[in-house]
């Protein structure tokens, strides 16, 4: 039974048919093989689990075929069936972000403001080539899990056989999710099956946070059950060089993008994080012996509290309701309302609308309140579908709208212009006739437009 459960929970993993689930997979062959190679009788190991992983390849194999099967015929016709090396490359993980790793709010990745991130890339760190967003580099797992893990590398914990292979897995993350910095990536978009069909190594990072809770978890087990044992000299100083290291990478960042100004709240804020971290072992390990539930309650409590104030939700991964306040049911005063009393439906005309140019979510509101439209966020698509249109991945920039000679404009649109950053009320609208489909203006979303179906 273990062998079938094993595949149908393979299955569900897989049925997600992302980068995550694909690494995921990889390295579950990878511990099986390390598994055989590791044992004393390698050829008994084998033989001893054949059955059980033959029980969960044909469970699992029968949950996904299908899906899978209809997945490879529909990529054959997508707009992009394969991503090439620099497709991918672009999505890499820039090395200068790994400095998160120490000092979480460096690059003020938690602001909330896009404008007042500086880390790569941005409007401040320019010229990389990349496109990530910026939570995507936020590698901080925790004060705590940090120094476990410094400290378990320091003192060879990290290499018993128990946590090793992980201990590798969670280094080969690393260096896939850096992508085109370092030439294992282009070896694997070549040679390894599924790699070139994903255009994001920095994904990785989120095994990155699983992989790093694991082997900070068997370090503290090592500390828990072996409470004698004190940190060495060489756990010391590979703590204050990591330290330092990244300390000093902030300040060159800062010192070369003239930010020096926002580093002295980011850096306090990381040394008070791993002086707390560090309090909590102190007290926690010594009485971890006699009372274990109420050391692994305190380690827990300060890196719940360390990992919600300093990995917290950022303008990529939360944001106020109010934000989304148009992707909700029509109001009296809802921005859409009067662009909705002039769209026409009826058997012999289906206007289209295009939300263009007002932000990442708006394209998507149409879905909200039911307008025909072509554009939306949706990164894939069928490819005559894409060519037949022009649309591409997004429409939240008015440089974004690409028009086909197909769907070239011709007649009149309508148009809405906001004329106070942050009002989502229209102050002038008109008709015109224009075969751009650009917007100008500094101030507030443009290019809200209607125009009929030919």
């Amino acid at each position: 039974m273990n062998g079938i459960w094993a595949g149908i929970f393979a299955a569900f993993m897989v049925l997600g048919r992302d980068q995550i689930a694909l690494l995921a997979v990889y390295l579950l062959v990878a511990r099986v093989i390390v598994h055989w190679a590791s044992a004393e009788r390698p050829a008994a190991c084998v033989l001893s689990t054949i059955g059980p992983l033959l029980a969960g390849a044909v469970v699992g194999g029968a949950l996904i075929a299908f899906p899978i099967l209809m997945t490879v015929v529909l990529a054959a016709d997508l707009n992009r069936p394969a991503i090439d090396f620099a497709g991918a490359g672009a999505g890499s993980l820039h090395p200068a972000l790994l400095t998160t790793f120490v000092i979480p709010q460096v690059f003020a990745a938690a602001s909330g403001v896009m404008g007042a991130f500086w880390g790569p890339p941005s409007f401040t760190w320019v010229g990389t080539g990349l496109y990530t967003a910026q939570n995507v580099g936020q590698s901080y797992i925790g004060a705590i899990p940090a120094i476990l893990i410094v400290g378990g590398v320091a003192s060879g914990r990290l290499w018993d056989k128990e946590i090793r292979f992980f201990s590798i897995a969670f280094v080969v993350i690393v260096i896939y999710a850096l992508g085109w910095y370092t030439p294992a990536f282009k070896i694997a978009h070549s040679v390894l099956p599924g790699v070139d069909l994903y255009r994001r190594p920095a994904d990785a990072v989120f095994l990155f946070g699983g992989l790093g809770a694991i082997v900070a978890g068997y370090a503290l087990h090592t500390w828990f059950t072996e409470p004698w044992r004190r940190p060495t000299w060489w756990t010391w100083t590979a703590l204050a060089l990591i330290l330092v290291v990244a300390f000093g990478a902030a300040l060159a960042f800062g010192l070369r993008y003239d930010r020096l100004q926002q580093l002295p709240a980011a850096l306090m804020l990381a040394a008070a994080s791993f002086a707390a971290g560090l309090a909590a072992l102190f007290w926690a390990v010594p009485r971890a012996a006699v009372a274990p539930w109420t050391a692994a309650l305190l380690i827990g409590m300060v890196t719940a509290g360390d990992l919600a104030y300093n990995n917290g939700p950022n303008s990529s991964s939360a944001l106020p309701p109010q934000t989304f306040e148009v992707l909700e049911a029509m109001s009296p005063h809802h921005p859409l309302r009067e662009l909705r009393s002039l769209v026409v439906q009826n058997a012999t005309r289906r206007d289209r609308v295009e939300l263009v140019g007002l932000g990442f979510h708006w394209p998507n509101a149409s879905i909200t309140h039911r307008l025909e439209n072509t554009l939306g966020y949706n990164p894939v698509r069928l490819g005559l579908y894409s060519r037949a249109t022009g649309a591409e991945d997004h429409v939240g920039l008015p440089e974004q709208r690409k028009f086909s000679p197909s769907s070239r404009p011709t007649g009149a649109y309508w148009q809405t212009c906001w004329g106070c950053a942050g009002s989502q009320r229209p102050c002038r609208s008109r008709r015109s006739t224009r075969r751009s489909s650009r917007s100008h203006g500094k101030h507030g979303p443009e290019g809200l437009r209607r125009r009929p179906s030919r």
